[in-house]
């Protein structure tokens, strides 16, 4: 796969592009934009994110200072951080277009936790209002996961691990001090990822209280439930309930269980709550998603 051109933009990504402005895909994280014409905006998010230039016609100004925008390039916004920008050059044959990729500061904690021994120790050198050329194995991962948003099924399935995988290639860059400031696990980070990962294997304990999860992070039962929702956006318990029904609508698509087989398998002790919270978080009941994915 070669990600080196516009014409790479015109191809994958002209249906994802519908609205002249702001287009919502099917990965929550990524907001697409389209410019055809002169326009001037702020860069300005209330949580961190990856700003990538798909095509020229960008420009950022910060005081008397421009900075150029070229295709495939990148900068790191964090949510204190506001650029000026201006399109320049773009018309509806040849459109301006750039992605937001908000950053999941679950995923970017517990990635810098793993990659802690890989990172190299290099001084932030992030300029703000700076971008930076995306090198070949970053491009390709960027392609990779704006193409799997042109279906649900890849969104689905793809897009969690290629957005990943940019995140991994963004800690490796230059911007990757900046990353590791942003989200470099501090103490209480630490203990709420050490949760994290024992909730991915103790999910169907049934006696796993908030109290003893933060026992295991070495916080008080308020500071924990304050930090896990702040990682997590969810709280403990919802957090539980959103894996037990994820991996029992895995079970029932994978190996064939029943709904009450796969809500008992993963900790339910009761079916027809299995069966209310599943159809509220998936939009369907168990039976109606089963022939869903059947029909798929």
């Amino acid at each position: 796969m070669t990600v080196s051109s516009q014409e790479w933009t015109a191809e994958w990504l002209a249906a994802l592009l519908p609205l002249e402005g702001e287009n919502r895909t099917r990965l929550p994280q990524i907001r697409l934009f389209r410019h055809s014409g002169r326009r001037d905006f702020s860069l300005s998010e209330q949580e961190p994110h990856l700003v990538v230039f798909l095509s020229d016609g960008f420009e950022g100004h910060m005081g008397p200072v421009i900075h150029r925008y070229p295709a495939l390039s990148c900068c790191l916004l964090s949510a204190s951080d506001t650029i000026e920008c201006r399109v320049g050059q773009a018309s509806q044959a040849e459109p301006a277009i750039m992605a937001m990729i908000r950053i999941d500061a679950r995923v970017a904690s517990e990635l810098l936790l793993e990659m802690s021994q890989e990172l190299p120790l290099a001084p932030d050198g992030a300029a703000l209002g700076r971008s930076y050329d995306m090198d070949e194995p970053m491009r390709h991962s960027v392609g990779r996961l704006m193409q799997c948003l042109r279906t649900e099924r890849d969104a689905r399935f793809l897009a969690p691990s290629y957005y990943r995988e940019v995140l991994y290639h963004l800690a490796l860059s230059q911007q990757g001090a900046k990353l590791k400031r942003l989200f470099q696990a501090n103490e209480k980070q630490q203990g709420i990822n050490r949760v994290l990962r024992l909730l991915k294997t103790e999910y169907a304990n049934s006696n796993l209280t908030v109290e003893e999860m933060a026992r295991l992070a070495c916080m008080s039962t308020s500071s924990f439930h304050v930090g896990f929702k702040a990682i997590t956006s969810k709280s403990p318990l919802q957090y539980i309930k959103s894996i037990r029904l994820q991996k029992a609508r895995a079970l029932m698509l994978s190996e064939g269980l029943s709904a009450s087989q796969a809500a008992y398998r993963v900790g339910y002790a009761s079916a027809s709550q299995f069966s209310r919270e599943f159809k509220r978080l998936f939009g369907h009941s168990p039976s109606q998603e089963i022939s869903r994915f059947r029909r798929v």
